[in-house]
């Protein structure tokens, strides 16, 4: 008896780039069988209709929700991690910088240790994070050898180097975030901060490296889109040299204008991700769902958007077992989620109020992480309440049940 059986799914394999209907077993934590006409478990799913896929990766997120900082990413703008992952189809998220050398060690005491969602920072060259957006922006106290140090002492956890929220002329920022890059192998992700004439985006993509990334890419400031309603050539040129591109949605950092032409244009996203926090979850970025129904209409595939989801952060950032997690095979794990694309009117807004209408909307029917069933939108995994014991869910050996004499 298996414990888990999804009849009929559409399988989307990133990792061999598949697409096929069959049905998956899952037995403790592995995907044990992968063929048709299997029944023999103890829970089973009709999936027809629906898209079976690793589970995701949101590779922009801040989750340093512990210190009791108002009006801070390291601080009260966080999010709690399980609360917005699973819903999702999300079983991955990485923390773009909300911690920095003095706090790293308290963010993985109390949120990354504690999180059932696997959880791995990108660290911030700022020594205290994103505690306030004004301890950013004295790149020469930072103590950058420490970080360095810090980094190559947890390379399980800390994925990234981050650069953010800059708002002199200077390129001392990208500068100090390149060394720490360079000096622990890891890649560097630039949230440009304030943009200068002085420091412009085609000169910090110059700058970077192959495996580097630019985060925020379609965001208002960055020139994508000439006059003629062209992609800027420096973009293309960029993609080439293997600089990636996160779409990061955030609060304040995504336009339609600049999204959707350049996506029809072949200027797509190397990762789909949400920049989640109390700021853009009840804004237009909402969650992963939000964001990926966004790429849908906007011209992109359901298959590309699993790839900017799944294998294409976990191979930038290097997470570990990556032919165990984002493989649906026999032998993977067990971390993988069901989605529904409905079919209707929908709508869909930009961080400036612009609206893109669309005609599909993409849901997580079902998250199953490390084996077990973490979410269930539809209750697929449930029995009728009627074809149960008359006192199911009772506790006989804790409580009595006592009803009144007749």
């Amino acid at each position: 008896m298996y414990d888990i059986v999804i009849k009929n799914a559409t399988i989307i394999n990133p990792y061999k780039k598949e697409n096929y209907i069959s049905d998956l077993v899952v037995k403790d934590n592995i995907i044990v069988k992968i063929d048709k006409n299997i029944n023999d478990g103890k829970i089973v799913i009709d999936a027809e209709g629906l898209y079976l896929t690793p589970g995701l990766i949101d590779c922009h997120t801040h989750c340093y929700y512990t210190t009791g900082i108002p009006k801070a990413w390291a601080g009260d703008y966080s999010i709690i991690p399980d609360a917005f992952s699973f819903r999702n189809g999300v079983t991955t998220m990485i923390d773009a910088g909300s911690s920095g050398l003095l706090n790293f060690s308290h963010f993985k005491s109390t949120v990354i240790e504690r999180a059932n969602t696997k959880l791995y920072a990108m660290i911030n060259i700022c020594d205290y994070g994103m505690s306030t957006l004004m301890v950013e922006q004295f790149p020469d106290k930072f103590e950058i050898d420490k970080c360095i140090k810090l980094c190559m002492e947890y390379p399980d956890i800390i994925v990234g180097v981050k650069v953010a929220h800059y708002w002199f002329d200077d390129w001392a920022h990208i500068d100090l975030g390149l060394k720490v890059a360079k000096e622990t192998n890891l890649p560097l992700m630039v949230d440009f901060g304030v943009f200068k004439k002085s420091r412009p985006t085609h000169e910090l993509l110059n700058k970077l490296r192959k495996g580097d990334i630019l985060t925020h890419c379609y965001r208002a400031p960055v020139p994508v889109i000439d006059d003629n309603g062209k992609v800027y050539n420096y973009l293309f040129e960029a993609k080439e040299k293997g600089v990636l591109f996160d779409l990061g949605h955030g609060q304040g950092s995504f336009l339609f204008r600049n999204a959707h032409p350049a996506i029809q244009q072949n200027f797509k996203p190397d990762f789909v991700s949400t920049d989640i926090h109390v700021l853009s979850m009840n804004e237009g970025c909402q969650d992963m769902l939000c964001v990926m129904s966004k790429c849908l209409a906007m011209g992109m595939t359901f298959e590309e958007i699993i790839e900017a989801s799944t294998i294409k952060p976990a191979n930038a950032f290097s997470i570990k077992d990556v032919d165990k997690l984002y493989n649906i095979s026999e032998g993977s794990y067990a971390n993988i989620a069901l989605f529904s694309i409905m079919n209707g009117k929908f709508g869909y807004k930009d961080i400036g109020g612009g609206v893109l209408k669309g005609d599909k909307r993409i849901y997580c029917e079902l998250t199953i992480k490390d084996g077990e069933i973490v979410w269930d939108y539809n209750a697929m995994a449930g029995i009728d309440y009627r074809k149960l014991p008359r006192l199911y869910s009772m506790n006989f050996e804790l409580e009595d049940y006592t009803p009144p004499i007749q």
